[in-house]
């Protein structure tokens, strides 16, 4: 009863798996993984941090997530950095996007960067990792925002979404499911290889982080 096209149209197969976001490497407690745990909440005001199941420790690699609420970091992150404390600071490790209140800022290692827009809710932010040259865009609906650079390049990083509040929500599309749980229509963009289905084009030479794209 009330199955609809987005409930059963991930692309999953036994040759080709897209990264999710894990229930086993996240913080003990929350934040609580729904919908194919592709998209994250808060049941209380407080930091909670989230990795994807895929590392990456070469290439180039792009992934959506739909936003709403406020104070939401969506990042690449150490695959060492702790995940067990209820702060922002326990972010160190992470580099990308920081949803300070609605403004969009940079985020490098615990550093925040200026204002560069205003987020409202159903944005869509984009993450293109090039993990060999050590940057991160923030995307926001296809306009480059802002580049985080100076991100290490000796050990394996993982994509993270963190959120700090009880009405906030990320819903993560690594390629699998473009209409983010059914909230839009979805997209038809793929990437370079023909892998995943994208709102947005993935900038160029950029992947969806799937395990036939992995070398």
């Amino acid at each position: 009863s009330g199955i609809v096209a987005s409930d059963c149209n991930m692309p999953d197969s036994p040759e080709n798996n897209f990264a999710t976001l894990s229930p086993l490497d996240k913080h003990p407690t929350f934040p609580a993984l729904t919908e194919g745990n592709l998209k994250t909440s808060n049941p209380a005001s407080a930091w909670f941090f989230c990795r994807s199941t895929i590392g990456m420790t070469s290439g180039k690699w792009y992934a959506e997530i739909r936003v709403t609420g406020a104070y939401v970091q969506c990042q690449v992150m150490k695959q060492t950095a702790l995940l067990t404390q209820n702060s922002s600071a326990n972010a160190s490790g992470g580099y990308g996007f920081f949803l300070d209140n609605t403004d969009i800022k940079s985020y490098s290692n615990g550093t925040l960067g200026a204002d560069v827009g205003d987020l409202t809710d159903g944005d869509i932010i984009g993450l293109a990792y090039d993990y060999d040259a050590g940057t991160c865009q923030i995307r926001q609906n296809n306009t480059l925002r802002a580049t985080t650079s100076s991100i290490p390049t000796t050990e394996a990083m993982t994509f993270m979404s963190a959120t700090a509040e009880i009405t906030n929500t990320t819903t993560w599309n690594f390629g699998q499911d473009s209409t983010f749980a059914g909230a839009i229509t979805a997209g038809t963009e793929t990437d370079g290889n023909g892998k995943g289905v994208f709102k947005y084009a993935p900038p160029s030479g950029y992947l969806a982080l799937c395990t036939a794209n992995l070398p």
